[in-house]
């Protein structure tokens, strides 16, 4: 049986595994961006526009 010299190179998988971190990453900030404006254009639709209309 052969058997490996050294630790094998886990380099590319781990590479793969950070992009698709930061792919998640980047997804989930842009979605937490977007929920957040559009609650405020609804609140800003939503809000009185004069003083004392409650």
């Amino acid at each position: 049986m052969v058997f490996l010299a050294g630790d094998p190179d886990i380099t590319p998988i781990t590479n793969l595994i950070n992009t698709w971190i930061h792919i998640g990453q980047a997804l989930v900030g842009s979605i937490g961006a977007l929920s957040f404006i559009f609650a405020f254009c609804a609140n800003r639709k939503n809000a009185p526009t004069k003083l004392g209309d409650g």
